[in-house]
């Protein structure tokens, strides 16, 4: 099984004895770190009882590693986790200073949040952005109706959707302001695509997911700006 490059990026990056994957969905995550690292205490946590009951299904050698849990209201106690893996969620989040204040309250000082997210500087969404509006400033000179499309991808389903798209630098700074010191970064390809992979390697920053590890060097303020 071929996991995506931003999996492959973040378990190279965890470290620590005690890791929680906020955001589990299925549980593949959880279940290739404890394949590769037998030795750490993993849990994965979802908001969703159907992922964690999916995650139990799919892997019931690890069903006690699976919990219900919200990212805002984290059912851990303070300082007593080494890592946190937040893989592509943020960009899901309305209120993302607060799941990351509660991050900062479970983390032990010196640990580390890795944190993965869509692009907004990706190649082909600025080439598709682009193109459309084009196609708007076109249709503006013709009095035609102009199209700007949500990144809602199902109606139905309220974690389908994007409400953020983070800068890398405006998600740094979203980290910094609440306890943590910049570590490293990197930038993956999500695809199979040959052509998008070397794209990857060729130009990063264009990249479709930014990959940022931090660690936490203070407590977060608890007052929002």
């Amino acid at each position: 099984m071929r996991f995506p490059d931003r999996f492959e990026a973040c378990l190279a990056l965890v470290d620590g004895d005690r890791v929680v994957d906020i955001g589990c969905n299925k549980g593949e995550f959880v279940t290739e770190l404890l394949k590769r690292f037998p030795e750490k205490h993993v849990l994965g946590v979802d908001y969703s009882s159907d992922h964690i009951e999916k995650a139990r299904f799919n892997h019931p050698e690890h069903r006690d590693c699976f919990r219900v849990m919200s990212v805002y209201d984290l059912e851990l106690e303070p300082n007593s986790v080494d890592c946190v893996s937040l893989q592509a969620t943020i960009e899901h989040l309305e209120q993302a200073a607060l799941a990351i204040k509660q991050i900062n309250r479970v983390l032990k000082k010196g640990g580390s949040l890795i944190v993965t997210t869509d692009n907004p500087y990706y190649w082909r969404w600025i080439l598709g952005h682009g193109r459309s509006e084009i196609g708007n400033a076109l249709r503006r000179r013709l009095h035609k109706k102009t199209h700007l499309w949500p990144l809602i991808f199902h109606r139905d389903v309220e974690y389908a959707r994007h409400v953020y798209a983070w800068t890398p630098s405006a998600l740094l700074t979203l980290l910094v302001v609440n306890g943590f010191e910049y570590q490293e970064h990197h930038y993956v390809s999500e695809s199979n695509n040959w052509f998008e992979a070397a794209s990857t390697r060729l130009m990063p920053y264009f990249g479709q997911t930014q990959v940022l590890k931090v660690r936490k060097v203070a407590e977060a303020p608890e007052r929002f700006v």
